[in-house]
């Protein structure tokens, strides 16, 4: 049984490209999640913010409303 192996150079340079591409993928993953993280946590907030308010018995017309106001 005869098996293929890489030499030593070109196995460190395909582990190397794999590397460098696994990092370019995690940018662009963390370039897509931290505006959606964000997006959600002001989400999160409008929404206590509302239920607070309507814990002080203030009318809210709407809760879309309270929370554009939030975001804005």
């Amino acid at each position: 049984m005869i098996l293929f192996v890489k030499p030593v150079p070109a196995l460190i340079q395909e582990i190397a490209r794999l590397v460098l591409i696994m990092r370019l993928v995690e940018r662009q993953l963390l370039a897509i999640a931290i505006p959606i993280i964000y997006l959600a946590g002001l989400l999160v907030y409008g929404l206590a913010l509302l239920d607070v308010l309507d814990a002080q018995g203030l009318n809210i017309i709407s809760a879309y409303h309270a929370i554009a106001a939030i975001t804005i």
